[in-house]
């Protein structure tokens, strides 16, 4: 599973600025296409020039090769505590691939190619797997085996993003839509247009913001970023739009999971301009942001336990910044 004699020795470079970044640069230029740290240590997995690698914040010149069965690794998540991990991705316009892998015994637990084109994001939740791909598809795969369990194909352009929410699953396209359906039917109960050009991810979490602890269905927000420019989010359960972000001049590219703050949520974004821009839930507002890079943003993580962003760029640069 992981190539230990392939060690790759890459660039370090320190930009000590308003905040701190280190930039782990590859040999060539091709752009980060997927990125995690770990749940429960500074480990950071990453692919780029379709191959997939592991380092360590403590010493991120020091990358180590990993085998996957998937061409093209497009989406990456950490599961059972950081001891296993799904890689998804494939060949674009040929197949679309989910691989489980075991971190701890170093082996692949399954590999599928259930979609007919490239898989973009990947949600789950129990026993239950979610994928959605260029295919204009979803699957509900179980998670034990990897097996398709049903399909949703309401979308007429690419899914790029897909989140469960309870018994239903929430997923964005190049449709411009976000549509709820339910997990075990696989029909539509709810479609949202707001957004006027393709959604590009979507990242949901549960609020207890001025709420009690018997409306929990009604707690679920979301966010969603858009070629429109705007970062909206969202109450999908009741088909409300709460509020909207206009970025100005710079599309939103990709976004974290939401960050729980005292009396209210924060998503990070990265965008087509090089930056990254934290906005509020509660208010809308911009509460952070920083040029990190003179070219697009790919891909970004936040590190779980501390203020801190590891964001990977057009150029194959990855940085950790810092407020």
């Amino acid at each position: 599973m992981f190539s230990n004699n392939k060690l790759m020795r890459y660039e370090v470079v320190l930009v000590a600025l308003v905040t701190t970044a280190i930039a782990v640069a590859a040999d060539g230029s091709a752009p980060v296409t997927a990125l995690v740290i770990s749940p429960v240590d500074d480990e950071i997995i990453f692919a780029r020039n379709e191959q997939l690698f592991r380092s360590h914040l403590i010493n991120p010149a020091m990358v180590v090769r990993m085998d996957t069965k998937v061409p093209r690794v497009l989406c990456l998540k950490y599961i059972a505590q950081g001891r296993q991990l799904l890689i998804a991705g494939g060949l674009p316009g040929e197949s679309g691939s989910v691989e489980l892998i075991d971190l701890v015994k170093k082996r692949s637990i399954w590999f599928v190619e259930h979609h007919a084109d490239v898989v973009y994001d990947l949600d789950v939740q129990a026993e239950l797997l979610v994928t959605v791909s260029h295919d204009q598809h979803c699957h509900v795969v179980d998670l034990q085996n990897g097996m398709v369990q049903g399909i949703f194909k309401e979308h007429s352009r690419p899914v790029m993003g897909v989140r469960f929410m309870n018994d239903a699953a929430v997923s964005v396209s190049g449709d411009s839509s976000m549509r709820i359906w339910n997990v075990a039917s696989q029909r539509q109960t709810r479609m949202l247009d707001n957004h006027r050009a393709r959604i590009n991810g979507i990242s949901m979490w549960l609020s207890s913001l001025g709420a009690n602890q018997q409306t929990t269905k009604s707690l679920l927000v979301c966010c969603t970023i858009s070629d429109d420019r705007t970062i909206r989010f969202w109450q999908p359960s009741i088909g409300r739009m709460v509020r909207f972000y206009q970025i100005k001049s710079a599309i939103p590219l990709c976004m974290t999971q939401a960050i729980n703050r005292t009396d209210s949520f924060e998503v990070t974004v990265g965008t087509s301009d090089g930056r990254i821009i934290t906005v509020d839930y509660k208010t809308a507002k911009v509460q952070f942001e920083k040029q990190v890079s003179k070219v697009g943003i790919e891909v970004i993580a936040k590190h779980p336990h501390k203020e801190a962003w590891m964001t990977g760029d057009l150029a194959g640069v990855l940085r950790l910044v810092s407020k």
